[in-house]
């Protein structure tokens, strides 16, 4: 299993897709492809099922979804560790289980909590059939594009 994962969260709904369209892109990125699988991408749909193996084992996990936290679309929130899996209560989740529940069950079954770092975009509302990320949100998305591609230089070597 690789040293660092990196999870895109979302849908085919519009903003929804974000964590998908930010992890497609560290996917083609010449840090992942140059990483000699320390570094993988996954774009889950269903977090329950596909992110449990990566939390079991992965030193880190890095998180992007997209989040309805109330505030302005395009609005940027990280967070790390602990405070990382709390945060995951904080917005509406439309990917079964809960953030804090996944990584309580893998703290619980490894015996200790791996490294977590949650991106959270904020979208406004998802509409079915929308194919494109609005506007704030791709730009927000290029930003923790470039912020994460950063991260990857210290968490992989």
């Amino acid at each position: 299993m690789a040293r660092v994962v990196i999870a895109g969260l979302g849908s085919p709904h519009g903003d929804d897709q974000v964590g998908w369209w930010v992890a497609q892109r560290l996917a083609a990125s010449r840090r992942v492809s140059s990483s000699g699988g320390r570094i993988e991408v996954v774009i889950s749909r269903e977090p329950s099922s596909d992110l449990m193996p990566c939390l079991l084992s992965a030193e880190t996990l890095i998180l992007v979804d997209a989040c309805m936290a109330h505030g302005v679309p395009g609005v940027v929130s990280r967070w790390w560790g602990l405070p990382a899996a709390q945060a995951g209560a904080r917005w509406v989740s439309s990917h079964g289980a809960t953030m804090p529940t996944l990584v309580n069950l893998a703290a619980a079954l490894r015996g200790s909590l791996p490294g977590l770092i949650v991106y959270g975009i904020e979208i406004g509302a998802v509409c079915q059939g929308e194919t494109t990320l609005s506007v704030p949100v791709c730009m927000a998305a290029q930003r923790v594009q470039d912020w994460i591609g950063s991260e990857l230089y210290f968490l992989a070597s």
